[in-house]
């Protein structure tokens, strides 16, 4: 079995407990005599065993960054944690892959760029579909390559220099190629891929890794003797997995690994070290507290053992937080804006019979249709809220909930700003290659000008950092989310101007909902994983009435342990 991580081989061992206990630490491996131990969880096993000799794994060797593809301008943006970053993967921690969870807008692209220049073979880039485009622009502007980017057959037009991967790999005159292609569009072009890439190295950077955090990779079919076959799933993750077992070097980025679960990290390493995080069985046992589900199957909600898990990720990803960033990144000033029940607006008629037909269904989209009676009683709320910070060249993005939300906000946006530059694009009015079209229309216009979206469309892999002013008029689902439609406007790169980030909380609504299950449950595990304090501290923003007096007990209980503190040092 190949091994894709730095693995110490422990030979001599004459105690079966010391193997048992060894095996209970997901990665560990033993066959032929020997234990297989992976770099990461060498401080965690090397307790556990009395006796026997370790064999250190063999380095990589020492990359270094080929600067002669990079734009001068370029090379001279590079800040001291990107070259940080960069070590720490291809020379601090002696593998051939590795991880950057950095708050969103550090300069992940640049950084990837750095990296793949360390190794003169071919660069495969996987990144959200729908910015696929941007992430394009981002490598040309930072290298001297022409990117080719994998697209859909029926956008290939005549003029196209290349008209599949394997032309555009056959070409000499580009150097250190860069493919780029969308996570949906994995399953479609998987046999592909195989075909252009199976039989030469080439590195693999897995942009917004946490796209692939499903550990379902396979499914099964029952037999005709009712006995279940395991076979290969064929979906995103699937593929993604396939993929990274064929590449040389793989590197993973994402400013939010853990977006909801600790589960939600398993897929995310082995994507990157595969067979080095155990079975994905074995890391929720552990990591995850899983135990029997109230109805069948594993729970895998909670969270096990979390200082030992951040011992272990500590060695394979570098880690960045906004506090990290002060001076490279702009000043965020957040607003939070509780609108009382009785002040929401009329639900619209379509709204309103919507959420009734869902409860007389009682079916999953109970929820959307909630989230929409609650935007249509938003609306002049949020059009007061883009109306209060209007100035002369402000720039504003406003997040939608649904399409249907989106677009009659942007209706309602048009006629209260008449002569201002409105754009409204989501995913179900526009493609990705027109939704570029519009960021880099709304990127270079002075202001004052208007973006209406949806979270979905927009919240990740979006450059917009040339804004003044963002308004969620819906609140997300996670930490991570949220973490991710904040960092769409607070980037490396942004003009100097501070950032207001302005939330908007319906009474009454599935709103209250929603924010109860960030605070108390999907924020304290990004803080406890990733140590975004930063994302965290929101949670005491979404409190409501009831919850005001516990938060001012609180803090003049922090207030009191200082003061005392204070005293003792007097003494």
């Amino acid at each position: 079995m190949k091994d894709y991580a730095p693995t110490w081989r422990v030979t001599g061992l004459s105690r079966q407990a010391d193997v048992d206990a060894a095996r209970e630490i997901p990665g560990v491996r033993f066959f032929g005599g020997r234990l297989f131990v992976p770099d990461h969880a060498r401080g965690i096993v090397a307790p556990l065993i009395a006796a026997g000799r370790w064999e250190p794994p063999k380095a990589p060797p020492k990359w270094k960054v080929n600067l002669a593809v990079f734009r001068e301008s370029c090379v001279d943006m590079v800040t001291g944690y990107q070259w940080d970053g960069v070590d720490f993967i291809t020379n601090g921690s002696r593998r051939f892959g590795g991880h950057l969870w950095w708050p969103g807008g550090a300069g992940k692209t640049l950084a990837a760029c750095l990296w793949a220049a360390c190794c003169s073979v071919p660069t495969v880039v996987v990144t959200k579909a729908s910015a696929r485009g941007q992430y394009a622009n981002e490598i040309r502007r930072f290298t001297n390559v022409e990117p080719f980017v994998v697209r859909p057959s029926n956008e290939y037009r005549k003029k196209d220099q290349w008209g599949s991967p394997a032309d555009y790999l056959g070409d000499p005159s580009v150097e250190l190629p860069y493919i780029v292609i969308g996570w949906e569009a994995l399953p479609a072009h998987w046999e592909l891929l195989e075909k252009t890439l199976g039989r030469r190295p080439f590195n693999l950077v897995l942009d917004e890794i946490h796209k692939a955090k499903s550990y379902r990779r396979s499914k099964g079919i029952v037999q005709p003797d009712g006995s279940k076959k395991w076979v290969a799933a064929g979906n995103i993750v699937d593929i993604a997995a396939r993929l990274a077992k064929l590449s040389h070097r793989r590197l993973g980025t994402t400013a939010t690994p853990v977006k909801d679960r600790v589960r939600d990290l398993w897929a995310q390493l082995d994507l990157v070290e595969p067979w080095s995080w155990g079975s994905s069985k074995q890391f929720v046992m552990r990591y995850a507290d899983a135990r029997p589900g109230k109805y069948g199957g594993l729970d895998t909600t909670g969270s096990s053992n979390m200082e030992e898990l951040a011992e272990r990720t500590a060695m394979v990803a570098h880690r960045l937080q906004p506090s990290d960033l002060e001076g490279f990144l702009p000043a965020v000033r957040r607003e939070f804006i509780r609108i009382p029940f009785e002040l929401l607006a009329k639900p619209s008629a379509n709204a309103a019979s919507d959420l009734a037909e869902q409860r007389r269904l009682t079916n999953e989209r109970h929820a959307a249709a909630r989230i929409r009676l609650a935007a249509s009683q938003k609306r002049p709320h949020i059009i007061e809220a883009i109306d209060a910070r209007m100035t002369d060249n402000t720039k504003v993005v406003v997040f939608a909930g649904l399409h249907v939300d989106c677009d009659n906000l942007a209706v309602d946006v048009r006629k209260a700003f008449r002569g201002v530059q409105v754009w409204c694009a989501h995913g179900g009015n526009t493609t990705p290659s027109t939704r570029e079209r519009v960021r880099v229309e709304y990127m270079e216009h002075p202001g004052p000008c208007i973006l209406v979206g949806t979270g979905d469309a927009w919240g990740t892999g979006s450059n917009l950092q040339d804004t003044d002013v963002l308004i969620l008029g819906t609140i997300p689902f996670t930490g991570g989310d949220l973490h991710q439609w904040e960092r769409r406007v607070s980037r490396l790169g942004h003009k100097g101007r501070s950032v207001r980030i302005v939330f908007l909380i319906a009474e009454g609504t599935i709103d209250e909902s929603i924010a109860d299950n960030l605070r108390y449950d999907k924020l304290p595990a990004m803080e406890q994983i990733v140590g975004d304090t930063a994302t965290a501290s929101v949670g005491e923003g979404l409190v409501g009435l009831h919850d005001r007096e516990a938060v001012a007990a609180k803090h003049l209980s922090k207030l009191r342990d200082i003061l005392a503190a204070m005293e003792t040092e007097e003494e």
